[in-house]
Formats: structure tokens, sequence, C-alpha cells
């Protein structure tokens, strides 16, 4: 009788060995639900505005940035199709997936699941055509995973363009002002302000102001030349 009563012991380990696993693979699922995305743009280019079009992103574009005058960070596209591209940082392999319209949508990081996030149906820090002036907003769900969705409202506004000049050189650029705000009922939440400079000869920003820390780019390679205007 021994090895009946042993055999069931090893069963319910393994029992309950696999309804954790179940139990914790479920609890780090991203929370269902989207956001209501762009919810206002300006499309009409004011007559007299140079605007500036979209980027020709390719695979093996590759950016590096310095964050606080410390740390490196560098970013290469890996893979790109008609649903968006996808940028790799090199030391962290972790991904970073912009949609059609070069919306953030998602962050993913392998085996390290505490820093993926999901960002439904995406944040649109850049809206095409771009130029001076232009304002726009959108709404979505800040997802991680095993916790409640956040919804949050960000507001852009292109006012100015101006000449910036970074380790990688000086650039004609757009600054943009973001302003974002979670949208929880019946609680109150400072709005939180990011200022970047998008170079359009760069296809993506050149320097960024955010949580008080510059972070600006140090070199660039572009793969077919640069969309310089």
């Amino acid at each position: 009788m021994r090895p009946m009563r042993s055999t069931v012991l090893v069963t319910l380990a393994l029992t309950t060995a696999a309804s954790g696993a179940l139990i914790s693979c479920a609890s780090r699922s991203f929370a269902p639900g989207e956001g209501r995305g762009l919810v206002t743009v300006e499309t009409e280019v004011p007559r007299g505005v140079t605007a500036v079009p979209k980027p020709r992103l390719r695979v093996g574009d590759r950016f590096v940035y310095r964050r606080g005058g410390a740390l490196r960070i560098e970013q290469a596209i890996v893979e790109s199709d008609e649903n968006g591209i996808v940028l790799e940082e090199a030391s962290s392999r972790l991904r970073t997936r912009l949609g059609s319209d070069l919306q953030q949508v998602a962050q993913e990081s392998g085996e390290e699941w505490w820093l993926d996030k999901e960002i439904a149906p995406g944040d649109w820090q850049l809206t095409f055509p771009l130029w001076p002036g232009k304002r726009w907003a959108c709404e979505f769900l800040l997802k991680r995973r095993g916790e409640d969705a956040l919804p949050v409202l960000a507001k852009y506004h292109c006012d100015r363009a101006e000449e910036i000049t970074t380790p990688a050189g000086t650039f004609s650029c757009l600054r943009i002002w973001r302003i974002a705000r979670p949208l929880v009922e019946g609680r109150k939440f400072l709005d939180q302000a990011t200022l970047f400079w998008y170079a359009p000869a760069v296809g993506n920003f050149v320097r960024r102001f955010e949580d008080g820390t510059v972070t600006e780019l140090e070199e660039f390679v572009r793969q077919g030349g640069t969309d310089a205007r």
C-alpha cells in the first residue's frame, strides 16, 4: 500500500504545482479593453505652412541616446511591415512596438515579464503631417501584467520650429509638448509634462526632457539616407 500512497502524494504535488502555474500565468495577463485612441487631431495644414511627412523608417536604422549624461541607450529597428515597426534596445533586448502611424503600442522584455506593458490602442506622440501649431489628443489604457489598466489622456501641442544642437549634430526640429493625466473617476492627478524635439532628418526625437532628465541623440544611422526637409 505504501507505493500507492507515494503515487497519490506525487500526483497531488504535480496537480498543485500545475494549478499554481495556471494561476501565476493568469495573474500575468493584461487587462482587457482599450481607450478611445485619437480623440482630436488637426488634419488641415494651414496655408503657407510647410508640413513634415511621416518618416520612412527601415530595418537597420539605429539611434544612440545619452540619458542624464550617463546612461547610453542604443535602439535599432529590427522589424518593419505594414503594421508598424519594432525597436530593440541593444543591451537589455527590450522591444518597443510602434503601430502603422508610429503610435506606441507595447513594450516587451522577454523573460522579465514585469517590464512588459501594453498601450491600447496606442499613444500618438507624433501625428503626420506635422507642423508648428498642430494639436492633437489621445486616450489609451496603460496596462501592466497582473494589474488593472490605467486610463490616460495625453494632449500634444507642436508649438514651434527651432534649431537644436546635440552630440549627434545640429538639426532643424519641431518642439512638442506632451501633457498627460490619468482618468480615474473620483480622483485628481497632477498633469505630467514632457517636452521633446523631433528632427525630420533623423526620423526620431533628438532631445527629450522628462521627469527632470534630459535625453539627447549621440549618433544615428538611417538606411538609404535621411528624410531631410
